[in-house]
């Protein structure tokens, strides 16, 4: 079976506390079979799900030994290709959608980006100010 997503040896470390929030963990998703990742409130499903959207927030310092992505290896991703694979490859679906945008981005850079991966023709200022105001 091809994997969708491998992840081996994942730590999260919180950068002011030194707190480990997550170890050593790994997870292989495979196509045609359904997955869940449980545990208890502040176990850290959302902190690993925001990771792998390359989201988390600032003071969060995570490394791995293996990251694959759709039988790509990725060992340094850029801000760029996170992009492109955001939208395309890979999708978060929040729990409540009406808290859909990160509270760690900006509202308008997260704006901005949806229509970039739409038409990159909309991903201007002006369009977006106007999107804005009509909020």
């Amino acid at each position: 079976m091809n994997s969708l997503l491998k992840i081996q040896n994942l730590n999260i470390i919180h950068t002011q506390s030194g707190k480990t929030i997550l170890r050593d963990f790994r997870i292989s998703l495979q196509r045609g079979r359904i997955h869940a990742v449980i545990g208890e409130s502040g176990s850290g499903k959302t902190t690993l799900a925001l990771l792998l959207f390359k989201l988390s927030h600032p003071d969060l310092n995570y490394y791995y030994d293996v990251f694959t992505l759709l039988n790509r290896e990725y060992k340094d991703i850029s801000k760029k290709e996170w992009l492109n694979l955001r939208g395309k490859n890979i999708i978060l679906i929040p729990q409540n959608p009406a808290n859909a945008f990160h509270p760690y981005r900006k509202v308008g850079v997260q704006i901005k980006e949806y229509f970039y991966l739409k038409d990159k023709k909309l991903a201007n200022k002006p369009f977006i100010l106007h999107i804005l105001e009509e909020i």
